[in-house]
């Protein structure tokens, strides 16, 4: 180990992979979709969708949590 720099426990590692593999996912998604030459309408649904799947994540978080 190097002298001088942080010394990151392996769960901050993990989590910091998995910040990078979510946002790589993202980003080729989009990139994947733009690709097809969607239509303004198609855009709409794509982002329309992907806006229900996070208020639909929020629900089950805020259902779920402990009080």
């Amino acid at each position: 180990m190097c002298r001088g720099t942080r010394n990151f426990s392996p769960r901050s590692r993990k989590r910091g992979m998995k910040r990078v593999g979510h946002f790589i996912l993202i980003i080729v998604c989009i990139a994947g979709f733009h690709e097809l030459r969607p239509t303004r309408k198609n855009w709409a649904q794509y982002f329309g969708g992907g806006f229900l799947v996070l208020a639909y994540m929020a629900l089950i978080i805020a259902t779920t949590a402990p009080r």
